[in-house]
């Protein structure tokens, strides 16, 4: 059995006596951990079984990225599958309650490669799903953005793909003045006791940095690439609308939406919000640290 940790979930994946590819190395070596019987677990039970069985006319569709993943929705059960075109079956199907705490993924006696090799089912988009709907169970949330931590306090950065994530996790890694990166992508967000602690996740950008390790969440930089570095806070009527567009809701869910658009109000309530015009130089890890050491 392998159990993988993201923001305080535990997915144990029961494989049988099935061999996978491996699932990706670079970074997914990270989060493999020791079973934790008192936290958040999520048993993943993952069988070789025709997956033809699915009958997407008798069930509501959530969300639908044609060719390449459907979810499907009849009563408390939720059924995601992965290549639902493919011949002669789908590749896989996850099967899950929000409610609950087990997944149940079929995947074809036919998925195989032409080294007769199976992609590991635990792959996106089934990993990134699961952990979103998981996640908003712990008050937690998935969000398109980079993520440091310096003495003990981690900051979130959320920007749009071009908003530069990359380019300042990686002037921060290569600055020498305290600060880790945890992500430069995906940053996870949970609620710990009674605050939000921030997480690197296996879904990396181009830097391929993901640390699984939480800290105390102690401010959400907003990006924008600017003539000058600056540091201005944002009043909160400014934070939500700009936070939305970068977390992953689930909007298409009506059962689990609440309880992220609460916990996105929790977290704008008790987490500083600021926007960070910045130029891709060294200054504006200066900036930051000045920043930090201010808010510590």
């Amino acid at each position: 059995m392998t159990t993988i940790g993201i923001a305080g979930l535990s997915f144990s994946l029961e494989c049988g006596r099935t061999h996978f590819e491996a699932l990706r190395p670079q970074t997914y070596s990270r989060f493999f951990k020791e079973a934790d019987p008192g936290g958040a677990h999520v048993r993943v039970l993952i069988r070789r079984r025709s997956t033809a069985s699915v009958t997407p006319a008798l069930q509501e569709v959530l969300f639908d990225i044609k060719g390449y993943w459907t979810l499907l929705k009849r009563g408390c059960l939720r059924s995601l599958i992965v290549e639902p075109n493919r011949l002669p079956e789908p590749f896989c199907v996850a099967r899950f309650d929000p409610a609950a705490d087990s997944v149940e993924i079929d995947y074809s006696p036919h998925a195989h490669n032409s080294d007769h090799r199976v992609q590991h089912p635990f792959e996106y988009p089934v990993d990134r799903v699961l952990t979103i709907y998981f996640l908003s169970r712990l008050g937690g949330l998935l969000c398109h953005s980079a993520g440091g931590r310096i003495a003990g306090g981690s900051y979130m950065f959320p920007g749009l793909s071009t908003a530069g994530k990359s380019t300042l996790a990686g002037l921060l890694m290569g600055a020498g003045s305290g600060w880790s990166v945890i992500s430069d992508e995906r940053t996870a967000i949970a609620c710990v006791g009674n605050r939000f602690q921030a997480f690197g996740t296996p879904w990396h950008g181009d830097l391929k940095v993901a640390d699984p390790e939480g800290s105390d969440l102690r401010g959400v930089l907003f990006l924008r690439q600017a003539d000058e570095d600056r540091i201005s806070e944002l009043p909160r009527s400014a934070v939500i609308p700009r936070l939305l567009p970068l977390v992953s809701i689930t909007w298409y869910d009506e059962e689990v939406m609440p309880r992220q658009l609460e916990t996105v109000e929790r977290l704008v309530s008790s987490v500083p919000g600021f926007e960070l015009a910045f130029r891709p130089t060294r200054a504006v890890v200066d900036t930051l640290t000045a920043f930090a050491s201010r808010n510590f």
